[in-house]
This record gives structure tokens, C-alpha cells and sequence, in this order.
């Protein structure tokens, strides 16, 4: 009586460990699965940017060598580059000779980076929308002796989906009004309008 017993308690007990290990298997079944997905749409985003640089002159992509005389076009360069991919940038880091002038910048992809942890995450209620991942995306310049600045390093490959041409003008550095709309804009407030009402009717 005791032998069967004893082989029925085993036989739950196995039973009851390849459950487990179904569960187990399952649940990283997922997390790989969600893995596989963001990697597939990171490649769907680099096909399409390899298409869109077939489209565009070659003049428009940035190349490790190219000159710039000054930071700003440098910037301003990129940031049409951008433009034309469907992703946003932003000034990273950067460093300065003794004698004040810009050594070196770090223009980077708008979700470059990972969010820091807010201490005062527990008394909020509605979080913003993570916008960073961690994106490896950018171009970093870098003055020589003829007071050039010279792009020393090229990443183009996206981790993530990047936007179409329709939607890219909504992104922060791509947002830009003319001085005649800025102007507009001083005159609806002196009667009254709200900026944002105004801004609706440029």
C-alpha cells in the first residue's frame, strides 16, 4: 500500500513540475516574442531609411569628412537630413577649448537616451508618454585647424519606426513660423486671442 502511494505522490509531483515548466517556457515565449517584434520593426525602420537615401541626393546624407563652417549649419544640415528620414534631433553633449570656442558637438536622435527616474513619480497621476529608447542614431563634428568643423562619426540605423513625411513637421526641431507669423501671433494677443487660438488660423 505504501510503495503505491508512494508511486501515485511521485507521479502528481512530476505531473505537477512539467506544468510548471510549461508555464515557464511560456512565459518566455512572450517576452522573446515582444523582443522579435521591436527588432523586426527596427529593421522595417532601417529598410525604409535605406530606401529614402536611394530618393534623395547623396549631397543631403551626411558623410564622415564633410566640412561645415560653422555649428549651427552643421545643426542646421542635419536636422534637414532628418527632416527627410522622419526623425527629430537635439544638441547632446559637447566640449570647449580654453579659449572658449566649440572643440567638438554631439547631435544625436530625439530618443536618444533613457528617462531618468522622478522622485515625485508617486504623486502623479497622468505620466507623459515615454518618447526615449535609446535610439544610437546621430552625428558628432568636430573643429580642426582651419576652423572648420568636420563630421568624424556617422550612425544612421534607428531602433525604432521612424515617422512618415507628413507627420515629421510636427516634431520640436522641425517646428519653425516666419517672422510675419510671429508677428500675427503679437497682434492677436494685443486683442485678446489666445496664443493657441491664433496659431490655428497661420
Amino acid at each position: 500500500f505504501w510503495l503505491i502511494q508512494f508511486s501515485k505522490d511521485m507521479n502528481m509531483d512530476n505531473n505537477c513540475m512539467e506544468d510548471g515548466e510549461g508555464e515557464t517556457s511560456t512565459g518566455l515565449n512572450i517576452s522573446e516574442g515582444e523582443s522579435n517584434k521591436k527588432s523586426s520593426q527596427a529593421m522595417k525602420g532601417n529598410e525604409k531609411i535605406d530606401l529614402v537615401h536611394l530618393r534623395i541626393r547623396k549631397q543631403l546624407i551626411p558623410v564622415i569628412g564633410m566640412e561645415f563652417e560653422t555649428e549651427d549649419l552643421a545643426f542646421k544640415f542635419y536636422n534637414a537630413y532628418a527632416y527627410n528620414i522622419g526623425f527629430s534631433i537635439r544638441r547632446s553633449s559637447c566640449h570647449k577649448f580654453k579659449s572658449g570656442q566649440l572643440r567638438d558637438m554631439l547631435f544625436v536622435c530625439f530618443t536618444e537616451g533613457k528617462r531618468e527616474i522622478d522622485k515625485r513619480v508617486s504623486n502623479v497621476k497622468y505620466h507623459r508618454a515615454e518618447t526615449r529608447c535609446g535610439c544610437l542614431a546621430r552625428m558628432k563634428i568636430s573643429c580642426h585647424l582651419n576652423d572648420k568643423y568636420r563630421v568624424i562619426e556617422f550612425v544612421f540605423e534607428h531602433n525604432h519606426v521612424t515617422t512618415s513625411p507628413s507627420k515629421t513637421h510636427l516634431f520640436r526641431s522641425h517646428r519653425k513660423i516666419t517672422l510675419a507669423q510671429i508677428a500675427e501671433v503679437d497682434m492677436a494677443d494685443s486683442s485678446g486671442i489666445a496664443p493657441k487660438a491664433a496659431l490655428e488660423f497661420l
